[in-house]
């Protein structure tokens, strides 16, 4: 991968990419691309690096991109809807519960999804997906980040939800284990954005 970025006005100092650190760490990813990247802390470190050695006043010669773990679609809307509520961390963090709710109910069917309570979680996923403004569309298969094993077993959420036949129990699990998950990908990760998610300031005149 190569390509060179142009900041017009930039002057001799390489332009800032971060867009916020906490709770979550969002930049801006300087090559043509629509799809976000998680990276991990010390990849971004060594991506960072060589942004500056190939920072030339006005220009960027981007030659590689940092180590990445891939997003698949329902993935990337998880994190568009993190993102947009990236100020208020409440909001980022029902983002989470609600795309748990989603892998619950496409990829661990437990006993309180098939009794007539199903109709109450819909209509929750329902309220909550309106509310922040999140709807999963298209081919989605999972839709919480794809942390690595070694943080959080891709299994343990069905594990947890398995035997579970109360609707309470069934939302606190839920919550918990998202809650977890949120706080690994803001203590282990970083993520790289489409510079369209947010465009920087232009130069000033």
């Amino acid at each position: 991968m190569s390509g060179v970025v142009d900041f017009p006005g930039s002057g001799g100092e390489l332009p800032d990419n971060t867009i916020i650190d906490k709770p979550w760490r969002f930049r801006r990813a300087e090559w043509a691309t629509n799809a976000p990247v998680m990276c991990g802390l010390h990849q971004a470190a060594l991506f960072e690096h060589h942004r500056q050695e190939v920072w030339r006043p006005g220009h960027l010669h981007i030659r590689e991109l940092p180590i990445h773990v891939p997003l698949n679609t329902g993935q990337v809307i998880t994190l568009r809807g993190v993102f947009k509520h990236r100020r208020h961390e409440p909001n980022m963090r029902q983002v989470m519960f609600t795309a748990g709710l989603m892998e619950a109910m496409i990829n661990h069917p437990c006993p309180i999804l098939r009794t007539d309570l199903i109709r109450h979680v819909y209509q929750r996923l329902e309220r909550l997906t309106r509310d922040l403004g999140v709807r999963w569309q298209g081919q989605c298969d999972h839709f919480l980040p794809p942390l690595p094993p070694q943080l959080y077993h891709p299994g343990r959420l069905g594990r947890e939800l398995a035997a579970i036949n109360n609707l309470q129990v069934f939302y606190d699990t839920i919550s918990r284990e998202t809650s977890d998950q949120f706080d690994l990908a803001a203590k282990h990760f970083v993520f790289y954005v489409p510079t369209s998610w947010a465009p920087p300031a232009p130069p000033a005149r």
